[in-house]
């Protein structure tokens, strides 16, 4: 759901949504203008995109992602020059016993940080994070960027899958993908909001201030905003790369007794407590030594990379929501679900609160008795979603490297669009690596 900021007497000087805080610089910054949804494109469509249906070998079996693996991931710093920490880390998961009370959220939320910090060149972190990840590992052979059909963010597919499902009565949000082929087969899609930063006061909520409660930030990122990871896997045959932004995770070990508590303290707290234990604590693999290497050359002008942080086993990342009691009564799993999925982060947590007061925290595992019947609902959308991500792979490859398209969705109607310029959303030597050997 969100990440947190640096909190201030009053509660946060700044929240997010898919991104984080505003720092000082960022806050003293006038606001981007809100883009029009055809800003660059011709009107003009090139073609209509139907809905895909579903036939009798459809229903065979169950889409699930297979090959599950971590490329990379980062933690962006509050700078006024672009910087990420690599591995960086999600903050930690503190279980505080309730009820606990946090005040109302204000300030400003990132819609998207990514696109916020670098522009058109959105996707660069991505893949300046996997290339250093594979430098601090030491691998023998370099991820294979031409074997890959789509890369993207997994706002982008649920985007996607939201236009799928809506009725016709309930046409989803208006939204735009920018798309370029890279290599010979791969479709980049780039993330397009008409703003990347609101006022978070915009939706009266807790969350934030929730999250800064119930978490602490991880070893090396104290200076972290949000943590972002990369992974691949196979849909139904299509190799994706898939970022997206992890709220928290647990300690991957559970500090026993003797570590929990101080001599003479009966009741220490659970934070403090989870401070000291991870003091020492790897709460992955690959952990890094005081004595760091220097910054990796593969950093751009445009991108500041520095090395910390761990990397935390997929099996420990959880997605965090916070509802007041009357909607959490009536939270809707067709939309929440699919963000477990489609970057199968394992826990959800969602909190209830009244008031700001949270009195109790729903904790369910993906693929467990109480999820297994939400996502057999899901699994028609999922399969319309991988035969959509087809066409679309079509499409752009017909177009070319020089081509330039875009997706809009006005008024539930999905439509493709070719663009104005043909500015590339990588540079030549990140676009290279998704040429074959």
């Amino acid at each position: 759901m969100t990440s947190r900021g640096h909190r201030g007497p009053f509660g946060y000087i700044g929240s997010h949504r898919g991104g984080h805080t505003l720092n000082a610089y960022e806050r003293k910054r006038p606001d981007p203008p809100s883009r029009d949804l055809y800003d660059g494109i011709d009107k003009a469509s090139t073609e209509v995109i139907s809905k895909p249906s579903l036939d009798s070998r459809d229903s065979v079996q169950d889409l699930q992602p297979k090959n599950l693996a971590f490329l990379g991931s980062y933690t962006w710093i509050e700078s006024t020059v672009p910087s990420i920490i690599v591995p960086g880390s999600p903050r930690v998961w503190v279980d505080k016993p309730l009820p606990i009370s946090v005040p109302l959220d204000h300030g400003y939320n990132f819609v998207d940080q990514n696109g916020h910090r670098m522009g058109a060149r959105a996707l660069l972190p991505l893949i300046q994070a996997v290339r250093d990840v594979e430098s601090q590992s030491g691998v023998k052979e370099a991820f294979d960027w031409s074997s890959v059909d789509i890369v993207t963010d997994r706002n982008g597919l649920r985007k996607l899958l939201r236009w799928i499902i809506a009725g016709s009565g309930d046409p989803p949000r208006d939204f735009r993908i920018d798309m370029q082929l890279a290599g010979s087969k791969t479709v980049l899609m780039n993330r397009w909001e008409q703003f990347t930063k609101e006022q978070a006061g915009t939706r009266r909520s807790y969350g934030f201030n929730f999250e800064e409660t119930m978490t602490i930030p991880g070893p090396g990122c104290e200076r972290g905003t949000s943590y972002h990871r990369i992974v691949t896997y196979d849909f139904d045959g299509l190799k994706m790369v898939v970022r997206f932004e992890v709220d928290a995770c647990l300690p991957h070990e559970v500090p026993d007794s003797k570590t929990t508590r101080k001599q003479g303290v009966e009741d220490e707290d659970p934070e403090d407590a989870l401070l000291g234990a991870l003091s020492g604590l790897s709460i992955g693999t690959n952990t890094r030594s005081s004595t760091m290497p220097p910054p990796s050359p593969l950093a751009s002008a445009d991108l500041k990379i520095s090395r910390a942080g761990t990397q935390v086993p997929q099996s420990n990342l959880i997605e965090m929501t916070t509802r007041s009691e009357i909607s959490a009564a009536k939270f809707d799993w067709s939309d929440a679900y699919p963000q477990l999925y489609l970057s199968q982060t394992p826990y959800h947590h969602l909190a209830v609160h009244r008031g700001g007061t949270f009195f109790s925290i729903a904790k369910r595992e993906i693929g467990k008795k109480d999820l297994v019947a939400i996502e057999s609902k899901a699994q028609p959308g999922f399969k319309k979603l991988r035969k959509i991500l087809g066409e679309i792979q079509t499409r752009v490859k017909k177009g070319g490297a020089d081509g330039r398209i875009s997706l809009v969705c006005k008024n539930g109607v999905l439509k493709v669009h070719e663009r104005t310029s043909k500015e590339s959303c990588l540079s030549e030597d990140s676009l290279a690596l998704f040429e074959r050997k």
